[in-house]
Formats: structure tokens, sequence, C-alpha cells
């Protein structure tokens, strides 16, 4: 579809599922869901069809509307955000497309919440049932020939402004501008501070010497044989040292260690296939390639302290009180 000069796309984002398909009910709630946080628009040629919904969306602090398409392309859900351009411009796009895709996150998750309470129960013959869907999202590469089928991009663990795509997972590259619009927009995340607020350092002059009093000590600066502080904590260290009792722990709820992690980016998508899908494994070597995967993306991270401090947030969402205990004692040898 060709578009008008004045329209910027962003490269697709999808939403996609561990089913390898949209679970049924979940394209239908996700618009209902999406429809309390941007307003539907009824647009000649762009507006509602059986399985695209177009939104109207619009920054407090902006004055363009951008379009938001949802497609349900039966494997995945595609979004696709327009942005009428304009010469000077209140809010970045990047800024822009950041906020629809945390309300686009929000949705997601309050429509699997719904699923999963609508799923659980028992069949006929009092088998218990539960909704096993995952989602996750996934940036589209843009930067790929357009004839190349679709495929995705991933951060560096190294160095978040470099990304690479699953054709080419050893060369990282800078993203594109149709694909940075959904990462961190770095010239916007930090202000610098008023010269009010600034603090002067004083001049040599500035600076008196006071007598000390009668009786008192005077004490010499303080030098760095005078310091004694404790060396910082590694992370890999930490972690390593609980690998055997994690193992151990893990291996009664592997499935559902594996999904919040694998939702919070923390594995990778092999070890994911791996646990859920893999045949003929025992439980304990299901644990152990999740547990050795996690391991491994620690020690690539460039904020390794970030990285553990979201796998142990990811332990304590599931609903493990022996894991809880664990991951409360990797939260205190390292913070």
């Amino acid at each position: 579809m060709t578009l008008p000069s004045d329209i910027i796309q962003a490269a697709p984002l999808h939403i996609t599922f561990n089913s390898g398909y949209v679970p049924p009910g979940f394209f239908t709630r996700f618009v209902v869901v999406l429809t309390n946080k941007m307003e539907l628009c009824f647009e000649k040629d762009i507006g509602i069809y059986r399985n695209r919904v177009t939104f109207r969306y619009q920054d407090p602090n902006s004055t363009t509307i951008e379009h938001v398409i949802v497609t349900d392309c039966t494997d995945v859900i595609q979004i696709d955000v327009q942005h009428h351009h304009l010469n000077q411009e209140v809010v970045s796009f990047t800024k822009i497309c950041q906020n629809i895709r945390v309300l686009l996150e929000d949705a997601a998750k309050e429509v699997e919440e719904i699923l999963k309470k609508c799923a659980s129960g028992q069949t006929d013959d009092n088998k218990s049932t539960s909704y096993i869907f995952m989602h996750k999202f996934k940036y589209v590469c843009a930067s790929c020939c357009q004839s190349t089928p679709s495929h995705y991009i991933k951060l560096s663990p190294a160095n978040q402004t470099l990304v690479c795509c699953e054709n080419n997972t050893t060369k990282y590259r800078l993203p594109t501008e149709l694909e940075e619009v959904w990462f961190k927009d770095t010239n916007q995340a930090t202000e610098k501070p008023s010269s009010s607020q600034r603090i002067r350092s004083p001049k040599p002059s500035e600076v008196m010497s006071t007598p000390a009093e009668p009786g008192s000590l005077s004490m010499p600066p303080p030098t760095d044989t005078h310091i004694h502080e404790n060396p910082p904590v590694d992370p890999t260290h930490v972690f390593q040292s609980h690998i055997a009792k994690l193992c151990k722990t893990i291996s009664s709820d592997v499935v559902a260690v594996c999904n919040e992690c694998y939702s919070s980016d923390l594995i990778g998508d092999g070890t994911y296939s791996y646990v859920i899908t893999a045949t003929g494994v025992s439980i304990d070597d299901k644990a152990t390639r999740l547990i050795h995967d996690i391991e491994s993306q620690l020690k690539s991270s460039i904020n390794k302290q970030e990285y553990l401090s979201n796998v142990i947030e990811a332990f304590l969402r599931v609903n493990n009180s022996n894991l809880s205990i664990v991951a409360e004692e990797l939260k205190n040898s390292f913070l």
C-alpha cells in the first residue's frame, strides 16, 4: 500500500503466541479493551473490518493524530502506526510510539487474564481446564529486502542501541528510522538541570579555613587508606552460587517459570521451545537447560544487576513458595 508523502508508518509490531496462532477470542477481546484506551476510527476505507480495526490516538501534548491499525493475521496480531508528519512537532514520533506500545502491552495482559479466568474450570468428565497460551511482542525487521519472509529483530544484550535480525544473529547494526521508534527515545530520556538547579563549585578564594576550637583535635582529611569499602558484588557469581538449588526448586514448576521468563525476554527461543515441546526429556533436564540459559544471558548482559533483578521478579511471579524463598535469597545477596 502506497502512503501519502506526509505520512510515516512505523515498522510493524507483532503480538506472537507460543501456540503459533492467535488464540480463539483474543483478537476480539483485545479490540474491546483497546476501545477504553483509544478512539475507534470510522473513516471510510480504514475503519472497522472483521479482522482489522483502526483506532485514533492523540498524545495529550501533540497536535497530530495517529492511526493505530490492529490486524488479525491468523498466526500473529500485527500493529501498524501511521503518523502524519509536521515540520515542527512538539512530541517526537518515537515518544508517541513508546506510549502506544505501553497501551498495547497493558491491553494484551488484561485480555490474557480475562481468558485465563474464562478457561479455568472442569470438563464434563471432571478434568481441569486452563488457558495455556502465552503472548510476546516482537519487532518486524524493516532493513532486509521486502521479498524476504517476515522476521524479527532483537536488541543486543551487550549494547542496547544495536539490533540483529533473525536472518543474521551474529551481525549487529543500528535500527532503521522506522524500527527505532519502538525503542527508548534517548533524546528525551533525561532533562538537563536549569541554571538555578546546578550546584556551583566554590572558587579557591571563597574557601576559608576555620581555626580549630581550643582543646579540639585537628583531624587530617580522609585519604584512601582510611576508607574501607566492600567490593561490589558480582551478580553472575551470586546466581551461580544458587544454580544447584534453583534447578532442584523449579523442576516442579519448570513450564510456569519458563513462560514467565520468556514473556519477559529473559531467555532465548530455543530454550523456550525445548522446555515446552521437547518429549522424552526429564523435567530435571529441562530445568537445567532453563537455568543455564539464564546464566548465559546474565554473563553477556551489559547491565547484569538489572537483568538478574528481572529474573528474580519473574521467579516471584510464579506461585511457588519454595522458589520465592530462593528468589528472596538471591535478592538479598546482591542488592
